[in-house]
């Protein structure tokens, strides 16, 4: 069960609808003159999710900074920037903040005094702060005033520093060229013409490509907001300038209630400025605006007409998703200046439209002063705000942004295609990661064509839709494709992305055939089952192979059962099902299995189905009885290649087996009242695979003789059997005999695709045929111990049960007998062992039967639920079947 789902619910039942973080104290001692607190440029800066910076006036009058390493939720203490006690007012500019600088550690500073701009530098790889100069006293002149001036400061594309202010004596932009040392005062000279009128108007600086800037003003008496444009290579100004908005009336208390950012990828300049706060709450404005290749274009209001009454807007842009964050300030009460709070909304697609409003972000309302917020991050979005009531600065995140991610998935390299009809195939993969192989991705797009696929041609394939969501990394993934044409081979590829997106390169490119047409015909009922052969314990079963349609092809699957009342087609699913019957041959070939485990004098029924690969299953075929013997003696079946009567008063078994293997002798006949299944003589086979056993003194009568050998470790091979007549006085010697190799897996059930491994014993340095499913798939050679061993792919192989045997060939072409079959089932499941009930898919019906045998005295049941193949059933068995079912 998927609790996801009802954990989210249950969360956003109990957890209020906004949740911000708590607000910290940045200093708790700043300077009381509540105006020196407003600006226009950024005063914070985090180069780090966790590494910020906060910069104020002081107590004393002096410009400091605070540091942060946790992200905001405490700060360091006070280091001063500027010693002078009339430092009256502060702004920064980060490095990384302009286009194309991405290695950058400065935080630029401009403080101002009553009479003059100064400059200083903080370099974050280790926070030395270079010595304050007078970047603006040998050049220009007027005096400054703590409530009335704004300074600004930037970086140009091409590296060169500018700081301005607007005063009605002196209103000027300097700048220093990033070849020159911009810690002495001498390399600080005016940029072009004094742009501006002679006005306390207040300033923003921003770069624009080429290395030229851009100023944008608030015309304080005629209620303007414009720009012009310093071009960089003739060291001019734009002699008019361009208005943004005619219209955007100020407050006078709450100064430079505007800012601006900018999307470093395109150079796009983002504004936004508040309006209509001459009566604070009657028809408040945040407006916005974007300049773009060369002209602004007005964009949509953060707040139109609204009734609380707006003190202060800046602006922030989110570097890895490009969303922008309007953050503001505004008076719960109009006329109530302690009601003020910080708020802040969210627009995802450039300002054409806003979020909701979150906030307020601040715990205690009050008159607030001066709320700014960092102009950029790809890790932290912070706000910062002077609390007059404490004359305290105040900080809060407003969002938490993850890293910027550019690590691509990784490539599914195991697509493979399976269970093709004439219309549709089922393909499957393992899931990749977010991250290469780690985590989980947001998307797959699976494509298909009738021509192999490759990355460049990728995109013209057909796209797929429905492909599921991605499970995490190593998950096993598949969907059926539809609508596909019969007859036809396709050609598949996949790509995965994550959600940025970064999109992983193509996966390995598959092949399948539709089947012709739809397949509605059943194999034809078997009609001649029989059972013969009977032992204690068994019955030999033997039938004709119908065939795949009817009597024609080749079927795909077998379902023998017996029972010991007579079945019919109503009770046919109730009655014993037999394990390892042999894959059907084609139509009309003689098939055979011997069922064992049965009860000594016993009636047995037996009946059959065949189903082919649909499947489309057969009627029930005919239903033969067959009776086990009493158990007083053994029945030993006699090989097709036993030898003729003789009459020999001893019998001699020589020929060639396995190195180090040992070899019974098995003996029946009328005589033997007392025999009980024991062989008469065990021996060990040489090292070059030879042996001789001889027996004698043996009681005149008929007697059939076996031979049982077993490698070194401990498999079986077949029985082979002779039939004598102890009559006269002659000698058996059965020479030569050759015995068929042992056969074995290293796994039974393979996942589709990967490689299944035969191995087993023979004759040294022996050819070995390895058949599956009837059909010959390779040779091996033993090796000097008789070891063989043998591997092919499964990626071809449908997914159900199959059987492979092998024999072994002599250096003149004498072959042995095939080993006995043996079953191995291929899954498109990554943790076959967790299917109990075999159909390929993992449900709560394998959880059912896991707790079945779980509960069973059974030995043999329960042993079928050791999933880590260690003998035991225990507790960690329970935890690997669980862990199975936990990724589903």
């Amino acid at each position: 069960m998927n609790t996801k789902p009802i954990i989210l619910l249950l969360l956003l039942v109990i957890l209020p609808m906004s949740v911000f973080a708590a607000e910290a104290t940045i200093d708790a001692s700043i300077h009381t003159t509540l105006t020196s607190h407003n600006g226009s440029s950024p005063t914070s800066v985090f180069i780090s999710d966790q590494v910020g910076y906060a910069f104020f006036r002081d107590s004393a009058g002096s410009c400091a900074y605070s540091k942060t390493t946790d992200g905001g939720g405490t700060w360091g203490a006070a280091v001063t920037v500027d010693a002078q006690t009339d430092c009256l007012k502060i702004a920064v500019w980060y490095d990384r903040w302009t286009p194309d600088d991405s290695t950058g550690t400065n935080i630029h500073i401009a403080t101002l005094d009553t009479g003059d701009l100064w400059y200083t530098k903080l370099d974050t790889s280790n926070d030395t702060l270079t010595a304050t100069v007078n970047a603006s006293g040998a050049n220009q002149g007027g005096g400054f005033v703590v409530g009335a001036n704004i300074p600004s400061i930037t970086k140009g594309t091409d590296g060169d520093l500018y700081m301005g202010v607007q005063d009605a004596g002196d209103s000027f932009v300097i700048k220093c060229l990033t070849s020159a040392d911009c810690t002495q005062a001498v390399n600080w000279a005016e940029a072009g013409t004094n742009p501006f009128d002679l006005a306390i108007d207040w300033l923003i600086l921003m770069p624009l490509s080429g290395g030229n800037i851009l100023a944008i003003r608030s015309d304080i008496s005629a209620d303007d907001v414009q720009s012009k444009v310093y071009t960089d290579s003739s060291n001019t100004w734009d002699v008019a300038w361009t208005t943004i908005d005619v219209n955007a009336i100020e407050n006078g208390t709450y100064d430079a209630h505007f800012g601006a950012t900018i999307r470093k990828g395109t150079g796009d300049i983002y504004l936004a400025y508040a309006t209509d706060v001459a009566t604070f709450g009657t028809d408040d404005d945040i407006r916005t605006a974007v300049y773009s290749a060369g002209a602004w274009t007005s964009k949509t209001d953060v707040l139109t007409n609204d009734t609380k009454g707006i003190t202060g807007v800046k602006i922030s842009f989110d570097e890895n998703t490009n969303e922008i964050y309007a953050v503001y300030t505004a008076r719960t009460t109009p006329g109530t200046a302690v009601s003020g709070n910080v708020y802040w909304k969210k627009s995802a697609d450039g300002m054409a439209s806003w979020g909701s409003e979150q906030g307020p972000i601040n715990t205690t309302a009050g008159d607030i002063y001066g709320a700014r917020v960092n102009a950029m991050s790809d890790e932290r979005i912070y706000a910062t705000w002077d609390l007059a009531s404490l004359d305290d600065l105040i900080g809060n995140t407003i969002a938490d942004i993850s890293p910027s991610d550019t690590t691509a998935p990784a490539a599914v390299s195991d697509l493979a295609l399976s269970s093709p009809s004439n219309s549709a195939m089922t393909v499957s993969w393992t899931a990749t990661g977010d991250d290469g192989s780690t985590g989980t991705a947001t998307s797959y797009d699976l494509r298909y064509s009738t021509s192999a696929i490759t990355s460049d041609n990728f995109s013209s394939a057909t796209q797929v839709s429905g492909e599921p969501a991605p499970s995490s990394s190593g998950s096993a993934e598949s969907m059926s494709v539809t609508g596909l044409s019969p007859s036809t081979t396709y050609f598949f590829a996949i790509k995965t992305s994550d959600e940025v997106p970064n999109t992983s390169a193509i996966s390995n490119v598959p092949s399948l055939a539709t089947t012709a047409t739809p397949d509605t015909t059943a194999p034809a009922a078997v009609s001649d089952l029989a059972a013969s052969s009977p032992t204690a314990s068994s019955l030999a079963v033997s039938w004709t192979a119908p065939g795949d349609d009817n009597n024609i092809g080749t079927a795909t699957s077998y379902d023998l059962r017996y029972s010991t009342a007579a079945i019919t087609d109503g009770n046919f699913s109730s009655a014993t099902q037999v394990s390892g019957e042999p894959a059907p041959l084609v139509a009309g070939a003689s098939q055979s299995m011997t069922v064992t485990g049965l009860s000594a004098n016993t009636t047995y029924y037996f009946a059959l189905k065949t189903s082919d690969e649909v499947p489309n299953t057969s009627a029930i075929s005919n239903v033969p009885s067959g009776t086990t013997s009493d158990g007083s003696s053994i029945s030993i079946p006699v090989s097709a290649s036993g030898g003729s009567r003789v009459d020999p008063t001893r019998v001699v078994f020589s020929g060639q087996a396995y190195p180090g293997a040992t070899i019974e002798v098995l003996r029946k006949s009328a005589i033997d009242l007392i025999y009980k299944n024991t062989p008469i003589k065990t021996s060990e086979i040489k090292a070059d695979g030879s042996f001789m056993i001889t027996s004698t003194a043996l009681l005149q009568g008929e007697y059939l003789f076996a031979l049982l050998a077993k490698d070194k470790d401990g498999r079986k091979t077949g029985v082979v059997a002779f039939n004598v007549d102890l009559a006269a006085n002659n000698i058996l010697e059965a020479k030569d005999i050759f015995l068929p190799p042992t056969l074995d897996f290293g796994k039974t059930v393979i996942v589709l695709g990967k490689d299944l491994k035969i191995l087993g014993y023979a004759t040294p340095e022996k050819k070995i045929e390895i058949e599956i499913d009837g059909i010959l798939k390779g040779e091996a050679t033993s090796d000097a111990n008789g070891f063989w061993s043998f591997a092919t792919s499964t990626a071809s192989f449908r997914t159900g049960n199959h059987y492979a045997r092998a024999r072994q060939i002599k250096e003149n072409g004498k072959e042995s007998e095939f080993s006995p079959s043996r079953a191995f089932r291929v899954s498109i499941l990554l943790s076959p062992k967790s299917d109990l009930n075999n159909d390929d898919k993992i449900t709560i019906a394998d959880w059912s039967i896991f707790l079945f045998r779980w509960g069973s005295k059974d030995s043999m049941l329960r042993g079928k639920i050791d999933m880590n193949d260690d003998g035991n059933i225990d507790i960690r068995d329970l935890s690997i079947f669980l862990k199975t079912l936990k990724t589903l």
